[in-house]
């Protein structure tokens, strides 16, 4: 885009300067929801952009008196400025920006709710799912059901969807698939549906045997909720393993967790936050016991685990697919 020719007031439209490029909106997005100050280096992290780019995004909403600076050098941290006038009406922005998302899930999930005969699980996958699409990207759904209410189910959520896309001002496509089906997908397809995020139903992980390669396991729905909390505690304490080796391994699953946010429905948003919040105070000793902890709240959190690509393939799959004690 060319340069503006001619200036406008910064009194009469400060918005010029606040969301004039994309660098700014991804900074103000975070600062927006962050009650604490953070430094430069740890918004340019969550923000995806490089340091340098984010410095000097940063030093221009503080001159633009949206932004303020805590402390001196370079322990100093920024926050947004809630004494201006427009903060509060960016705040709300963003949060209408967020509330978008978690409407049109908790519709989509109305909509499963009411589809006869019920399938048995529904994911939301492909670009959207991974926080990487752009405009004019559908919202991909899968719908896995059996053979024989295959066409029935998929033809119903189709109709449902095309409603409510119209509403939300999006594309949503419907892909009926059995467990037949997942068997012989290709290998890129079923990695795909292994980032899902869940609509309805079962995780993508409880049909896949194999969180590498992604080949469903026959009789995936038969586990129950004891199995699978064993093998999560077991998947856990792998990862406390590694990470005596490898501290990295917190960055990488904050950076999993920030990446899922935009995307998340409101359930699922609360367990990532609650995640981002662990992975962000706690300690790495504190952390590794954390894990392994056989208290509610570890084991509720275990359900989700942002841990990804710490464990060899061929351990995860051992662990996932052994029946163990």
């Amino acid at each position: 885009m060319r340069p503006a020719t001619v200036r406008q007031s910064a009194l009469r439209a400060p918005l010029n300067a606040f969301l004039g490029t994309e660098a700014n909106v991804r900074l103000l997005r975070i600062l927006t929801q962050t009650a604490e100050p953070v430094t430069a280096t740890q918004l340019a992290r969550e923000a995806g952009l490089s340091a340098p780019g984010a410095y000097q995004a940063l030093e221009a909403l503080r001159s633009a008196g949206i932004v303020e600076r805590i402390g001196r050098g370079s322990r100093g941290q920024l926050r947004l400025r809630n004494e201006h006038p427009l903060a509060p009406a960016l705040a709300s922005l963003f949060e209408a920006e967020r509330l978008r998302v978690d409407r049109l899930l908790a519709d989509l999930r109305a909509a499963v709710k009411r589809l006869s005969p019920p399938p048995r699980s529904v994911w939301l996958f492909g670009p959207v799912a991974d926080g990487a699409d752009a405009f004019g990207d559908p919202v991909d759904l899968a719908v896995i059901t059996g053979t024989k209410d295959i066409a029935t189910v998929t033809e119903k959520l189709a109709s449902e969807a095309a409603e409510l896309g119209a509403r939300h001002d999006v594309r949503v496509e419907v892909r009926g698939l059995t467990e037949p089906d997942l068997e012989n997908l290709p290998v890129s397809e079923r990695a795909t549906l292994g980032r899902s995020l869940v609509v309805a139903g079962l995780a993508p992980e409880v049909y896949f045997t194999r969180v590498g390669d992604h080949k469903p396991r026959a009789g995936a729905g038969k586990r129950s909720h004891a199995d699978h909390d064993r093998h999560l505690l077991r998947f856990a304490a792998l990862v406390a393993d590694r990470m005596k080796i490898d501290p990295t391994i917190i960055d990488r699953a904050l950076q999993h967790v920030r990446r899922r946010l935009p995307a998340a429905s409101a359930g699922e948003r609360k367990e990532l936050l609650e995640w981002e919040r662990v992975l962000r105070t706690m300690s790495p000793r504190r952390l590794r016991d954390f894990l392994v902890d056989r208290g509610p709240r570890a084991t509720r959190l275990r359900q989700t685990l942002p841990f990804v690509d710490v464990v060899a393939r061929q351990e995860r799959e051992r662990i996932l697919s052994d029946p163990g004690e």
